[in-house]
């Protein structure tokens, strides 16, 4: 049926007037309550969030129910004073984590079918997160997790019991160069020296360790290769190429870690702190090796990329590196015997225990430097072995998620 225009018309009029009544920008008036219409809040309301109250609680929380006591408090211990037994088992287990399969296979490294190990999956999230967790805020904390996911694999996958190892490198620094460390050699470490031409490490107990990643590009150490090899070691080889930095030695004595624990404490400043042990790189080259990188360097081989981790020394080390940052958040001036400690308020959120600071990416990635690192900020192994986990929860290692202690 065709309807004549004029009824159409007038019904159209009646509506816009109608829609104009209904609709009119005086209804849309400022809402003081911080609710839109509807009573839904309003899209320019800000949530108030009281960051330090989530920390105070944490906090005063400890010790109190299952999610802030640890059952037990594992205990990491020198190498040298580990029993031979304890020394083999770590070497055990560390040896059956290359027979257990990958957890990463298929779903993070989109490997399928390459047969990686669980080993490997140490070196994998090593170099695929290297910028995000070297030379800026999270590398002490990142490193802290990481060591620690180590330690449980090794526990829960491979029986190992004993007391997690550290390496104190100053032992073997005040007394010579790196090749005499008996932490480095066959019969009371982890092997010695790789061998000529390529450094294969060839004799102790590491000898002919298989491995499966390297990255091979200094200009992008995320790059993740898939290069089968065994572990390499060329001992004090980079040392020799670049005499303008200290040698192992010189870097990673005794009194060098005086000085660093003497770092960053007056005024407090965790960057400073932790840039004197970790070292400095601009453009892609190390500027300053640290006390960190004067080991890697001492060490060479497979040591001195972002896969650093195929080296079951990595680990020894980066848990000293752990001790040290312990000491200096607990105010410990001096190692060893005769340590000194200051009064530190562990409650106090000022206090160097808390102290976290820097940038959150690599400055050759980002001039900015990123965000200011916040101990809200997430540390992630990309779901190997831990959870992801605020930054707060890994500055106190004597309760959970780490639960473990220095002896």
């Amino acid at each position: 049926m065709k309807l004549s225009s004029l009824p159409l018309l007038t019904f159209l009029l009646a509506f816009a007037s109608l829609a104009s009544a209904t609709f009119s920008t005086s209804n849309f008036h400022k809402d003081d309550s911080g609710l839109g219409n509807g009573g839904h809040p309003a899209l320019n309301a800000t949530k108030s969030i009281d960051y330090e109250a989530i920390l105070r609680k944490f906090i005063a929380d400890k010790g109190h129910g299952e999610s802030y006591r640890c059952p037990k408090v594992w205990p990491r211990a020198e190498w040298r004073t580990l029993t031979k037994e304890q020394q083999e088992s770590w070497i055990k287990a560390t040896w059956c984590l290359s027979a257990r399969p990958s957890m990463l296979v298929g779903t993070e490294t989109h490997l399928d079918g390459r047969r990686t190990s669980l080993l490997d999956d140490f070196v994998a999230i090593h170099v695929r997160l290297f910028y995000t967790t070297h030379y800026q805020a999270s590398f002490l904390p990142w490193h802290r997790l990481y060591v620690h996911a180590r330690d449980l694999a090794m526990r829960r996958e491979c029986g190992f019991t004993g007391p997690f190892p550290y390496w104190d490198w100053s032992l073997d620094a005040d007394v010579g160069q790196v090749q005499h460390s008996p932490v480095l050699s066959n019969a009371h470490g982890i092997s010695g020296n790789g061998s000529s031409p390529d450094g294969m490490v060839t004799s102790g107990p590491f000898a002919y360790l298989p491995l499966s990643y390297r990255n091979g590009d200094e200009k992008n150490e995320s790059r993740l290769d898939l290069e089968p090899h065994y572990l390499t070691r060329a001992f004090r080889v980079n040392e020799i190429a670049n005499p303008q930095f200290p040698t192992f030695h010189e870097a990673d004595s005794s009194a060098a870690i005086h000085r660093l624990l003497m770092t960053g404490t007056s005024p407090v400043n965790f960057t400073t702190f932790a840039t004197a042990l970790e070292g400095v790189r601009k453009d892609f080259e190390v500027v300053n090796p640290g006390l960190h990188g004067g080991v890697h360097r001492a060490i060479g081989g497979d040591m001195m990329h972002s896969h650093s981790p195929n080296d079951p020394v990595l680990f020894l080390h980066h848990a000293n590196l752990d001790r040290l940052w312990w000491l200096w958040q607990n105010g410990i001036t001096a190692d060893r015997s005769g340590a000194t400690a200051t009064s530190v308020n562990k409650t106090d959120l000022s206090s160097q225990f808390w102290a976290y600071s820097g940038n959150t990416v690599e400055y050759d990635v980002d001039p900015t430097g990123g965000p200011q690192a916040s101990l809200f900020d997430i540390q992630t192994l990309e779901g190997l072995y831990v959870p992801n986990v605020e930054t707060y929860k890994l500055m106190d290692i004597e309760r959970p998620p780490l639960c473990y202690t220095y002896v």
